[in-house]
């Protein structure tokens, strides 16, 4: 006789580096660290009692999400975004989810759009919540989710590279709309079409969605 399952998930094993790394990412992400926060490591290794040497691996992890920099002679500082930031990830995003939305519109499937109406769906629940930091993941959680049903691996490992700065660049953005309803209306259209296996429009909508609101905060964000 097999064992009787046990309803209680296993502990997920994972390296105080990479503990670290997840600790300080949410911090950035809510806020809790500002942008532009100066970071040093005798700080936080006393505030999370580890080592310095653990504190600077989970730092470099962040360093290579584009989180965290390392700045001559000033050290270790959260990322800040800069007009020219702002401009580069934009058009970055534009480039790759446009390209994702027109091959997942090529590639759509009764199961595809299922998880994809399921991703709008949490997005309109998170907007309904009023909830900033929820709005923000699900908004992320459905753009990743054309990302995947766009079947293109080396597009989703491009994408990963940089989505915790698209995260930021999210926030930033929709904290800028006067009404959070937008959030769903932006995203309606382009979630249509990729059902319908409209590819063309598909893409022509993804590479058009946000453009008003990162002129917006481009242009906030010149000195």
């Amino acid at each position: 006789m097999s064992p009787k399952a046990s309803p209680i998930r296993p502990v997920e094993k994972q390296s105080m580096d990479a503990v670290v790394a997840k600790r300080l990412r949410e911090a950035i992400l809510d806020g809790s660290l500002p942008l532009g926060t100066r970071l040093t490591e005798i700080d936080l290794a006393a505030s999370l009692a580890i080592s310095r040497s653990t504190v600077r691996a989970g730092l470099k992890q962040l360093l290579s999400e584009g989180l965290v920099v390392l700045q001559p002679y000033t050290g270790w500082h959260v990322l800040t975004l800069n007009a020219r930031d702002a401009y580069e990830l934009f058009s970055l995003r534009s480039c790759l989810e446009s390209l994702a939305s027109y091959l997942a519109a090529e590639n759509i499937n009764d199961d595809g759009r299922i998880q994809l109406n399921g991703a709008f769906k949490a997005l309109k629940d998170a907007v309904h919540s009023a909830n900033d930091r929820a709005i923000t993941d699900a908004d992320l959680a459905l753009h990743k989710t054309i990302i995947d049903l766009s079947r293109h691996n080396r597009l989703r490992a491009h994408y990963a590279l940089v989505e915790q700065q698209f995260r930021i660049l999210i926030a930033s953005s929709n904290a800028m709309l006067k009404r959070r309803s937008m959030i769903v209306k932006n995203h309606r259209e382009l979630v249509d079409a990729i059902c319908l296996g409209e590819a063309s429009k598909a893409e022509a909508l993804a590479r058009n969605h946000g453009s008003i609101m990162a002129n917006a905060l481009v242009a906030a964000l010149q000195p």
